[in-house]
């Protein structure tokens, strides 16, 4: 009888990585968003060490950033993001081999209040020699597109009291009193 040998050499073929986390897809502007990923590669589990698993991002929302090496991603969405964002995850293994994952972002929208208005005129240290005066300020912003109602604060107390509420950036004050000092600001809201 005759015995035959025979030598067989397997040769590892590179596999891609596998993304095993699932991405969170929900956000709320002005808070902290953040996401591990978390990936295996089979040729690690053969031969541990043998690729180095790299994420970047190569489509992102801006001021998305992720970290190379842990695949941590990091995001402060502002009201710019409200809505969906789109993210594309890839992940590297070091050999000309990687893998995406796809997913959008909703940014949930929350509230923000408007600009503060600046007194315009008349100007702190004024002197007004008649009974009435126009109190003049700028225009608030904001940034949901809210309408702005100001609460006009005016009295000759220095603790000034609500006197009157408007959608304009002026109101006319009458009734002033000769030798009185008076004072006034301005609140800006929304309404909500």
């Amino acid at each position: 009888s005759t015995i035959s040998q025979l030598f067989i050499n397997v040769t590892n073929v590179n596999d891609a990585p596998n993304i095993t986390s699932s991405p969170i897809l929900n956000a709320t502007e002005d808070s902290p968003y953040t996401y591990q990923i978390n990936s295996t590669d089979k040729d690690n589990e053969i031969f541990p060490g043998t690729d180095s698993l790299t994420y970047s991002l190569t489509t992102k929302p801006s001021g998305m950033i992720i970290n190379s090496v842990t695949g941590l991603i990091v995001w402060a969405p502002t009201n710019t993001n409200v809505v969906n964002n789109n993210v594309v995850v890839k992940v590297h293994d070091g050999k000309n081999v990687n893998t995406t994952q796809v997913f959008a972002v909703n940014v949930a929208n929350i509230n923000d209040i408007p600009t503060i208005p600046s007194l315009i005129l008349p100007a702190n240290q004024t002197t007004i020699f008649v009974s009435s005066a126009t109190l003049n300020w700028t225009a608030s912003t904001d940034d949901d597109n809210n309408s702005i109602i100001y609460y006009v604060f005016f009295s000759n107390n220095s603790n000034p009291s609500l006197n009157s509420s408007t959608t304009n950036t002026n109101v006319v004050i009458n009734g002033l009193e000769h030798n009185q000092n008076y004072y006034w600001h301005i609140i800006a809201s929304d309404g909500f």
